[in-house]
């Protein structure tokens, strides 16, 4: 908070990693002190978190949710996208593990926003990723492409576009159906269009 702010009433800061939780304690301590220099300065906080939940608690989540930190999930979605590109260190699978920490911090954090890299090695799989996340309760999802990937392959690129349009197709149920979701490729192409100033 000692660094100068472009914007002296509003900052954010974000935790994020490796894996944020490990050091809960610390988190705890740095919040806590964020906290308290900003309401000193005042400075309007917003406190974040990207987390791949594996070490999520309901006594780390009640904490987020008085202190209305905002969540980022990790998870490329489906067993089949997970397995592929986030097993754990020994080669294992997390995706039982990872979906049952975002289901409890569905519970205590309806807004959780996940976060999905898309590769290669899952990109088959991303249609079928939104459909699950939307299914057990998530409302906001960040598809974040791995630009460091292999994309050279054409076939890969087709499969790509065409998860992007069945993608699309949901948003569009889900808008039609009253049961919205956002959905940040898409979500980032309407705001550029209603932009007065777009051409």
């Amino acid at each position: 908070l000692s660094i100068p702010l472009v914007d002296k009433s509003h900052l954010q800061i974000s935790f994020f990693g490796g894996e944020p939780l490990i050091e809960w304690d610390k988190l705890k301590a740095l919040h806590d002190y964020g906290l308290k220099e900003a309401k000193e300065r005042g400075i309007k906080t917003i406190f974040a978190m990207t987390t791949n939940g594996m070490f999520l608690d309901e006594e780390k989540l009640e904490f987020i949710r008085d202190n209305e930190v905002r969540i980022g999930f990790s998870i490329d979605g489906n067993r089949a996208a997970q397995d592929a590109t986030r097993p754990k260190s020994g080669g294992a699978s997390s995706y039982e593990r990872t979906m049952d920490r975002l289901a409890l911090a569905l519970k205590y954090v309806p807004d959780v926003q996940t976060i999905s890299v898309i590769d290669p090695a899952n990109v088959e799989h991303l249609a079928d990723s939104v459909r699950e996340l939307i299914n057990v309760g998530v409302r906001r999802i960040t598809l974040n492409p791995n630009w460091g990937g292999d994309w050279e392959d054409e076939k890969i690129r087709k499969v790509w576009e065409q998860q992007y349009h069945e993608i699309a197709e949901i948003y569009v149920d889900q808008f039609r159906a009253e049961k919205p979701v956002r959905i940040s490729f898409i979500e980032d192409k309407v705001i550029t269009r209603l932009n007065p100033n777009f051409k």
